[in-house]
């Protein structure tokens, strides 16, 4: 198994994030879910790594919880894309399909990157006609994180 503290911390090193990780379980419980949710109240932004909220209420209810709890949120979609239409609005969503660490280290780099094109764009690149508006800038964006095993969701689902 792989120290998730110490593989997230690591990471997220190379961009001067010094993180506070809060590791739960595959189906977390309610104790665990309050203190992801208290720890991401504290926190200027925060990175889910979701499992399967579908599949598993538990995963849902750590996302309901998340997503009031914190103003910036970006959701790493390990096992199911289908969650993103759980994604609030604002919330920016990467579909990895798994949990190899090359797929982890992408959706890590991906969500970054997106963090000050988010902030600065948010309106735009979460909107259909984001390609029209930033001359195909979005689509290409989308095209390379797709030949990286990954896909990048707005609100409401896959762009």
């Amino acid at each position: 198994m792989l120290d998730e503290t110490g593989f997230v911390s690591l990471a997220l090193a190379a961009y001067g994030i010094e993180p506070k990780v809060e590791v739960v379980g595959v189906e977390p419980g309610e104790a665990e879910i309050v203190r992801a949710a208290a720890a991401a109240r504290q926190a200027d932004a925060t990175i889910l790594f979701l499992y399967d909220a579908h599949l598993y209420r538990s995963n849902r209810a750590l996302l309901d919880a998340l997503q009031e709890a914190t103003p910036s949120l970006g959701v790493v979609l390990m096992r199911d894309p289908w969650d993103a239409e759980y994604l609030a609005p604002g919330v920016v969503g990467v579909t990895t399909y798994g949990w190899r660490r090359c797929q982890l280290d992408a959706a890590l780099t991906r969500l970054r990157r997106g963090e000050v094109v988010d902030r600065r764009a948010r309106e735009v690149l979460h909107r259909d006609e984001a390609d029209e508006d930033r001359g195909g800038e979005h689509r290409d964006q989308q095209d390379a994180a797709r030949s990286h095993g990954l896909n990048c969701h707005g609100a409401g689902g896959e762009r």
